[in-house]
């Protein structure tokens, strides 16, 4: 992660932290994940799945706004049982998105999280690789394209099969079987 960005920086270290002494088992994902495992990238926000969270999503949410977190929705349990999406401000004001994981996609994202080490020794569990390329391949923004390049040119190592085999589940289930052959495409791109 670009540690050049403190606002940022800040907002992650604290996440962990909390997450962590909630007994909250979490990874991170989107911008914020790419940065720490390929190269800085700019990202307004963090972003992470979190699990078993369902039946204590009020005690969780009471729990983070204690914390200093505050809920961006209205009413933010109804807004994140219809969403499964937590969405807050952290203390700093940095938008923070809990993705309440449900799939299994989701479980073996967090029980298969690489922990990381941060400039000052926080560790911080990060989706692998594969798991950010499948995520990345189905929002297929032009930015999430070029994440796509950027995580294979950074980490050229990576298990192709499950990227492939996992995105290919997701693809006939959104009905864009044409993507997995572009998606082969990137990750066989010479780095």
């Amino acid at each position: 992660m670009n540690e050049t960005n403190p606002l940022l920086s800040k907002s992650v270290r604290q996440l962990a932290e909390t997450l962590r002494a909630l007994e909250i088992k979490y990874a991170l994902v989107g911008g914020v994940a790419v940065a720490l495992v390929a190269r800085p990238r700019f990202t307004a926000d963090v972003d992470a799945i979190i699990l078993n969270v369902d039946d204590r999503l009020e005690w969780l949410i009471e729990k983070l706004v204690e914390a200093g977190y505050e809920t961006r929705a209205r009413d933010q349990v109804a807004f994140s049982r219809r969403t499964r999406v937590l969405t807050l401000h952290d203390p700093g004001g940095v938008g923070i998105d809990l993705m309440m994981g449900l799939l299994p996609f989701d479980e073996a994202l967090v029980a298969q999280s690489n922990q990381i080490s941060l400039t000052d020794g926080t560790r911080v569990a990060v989706a692998s690789v594969e798991h950010l390329l499948v995520m990345k391949a189905v929002a297929w923004r032009p930015k999430d394209i070029e994440d796509i390049r950027e995580l294979v040119a950074i980490n050229p190592i990576f298990d192709r099969d499950f990227v492939l085999q996992t995105f290919t589940e997701y693809a006939e289930l959104l009905e864009i079987p044409g993507r997995v052959g572009e998606l082969s495409n990137l990750l066989n791109q010479p780095t």
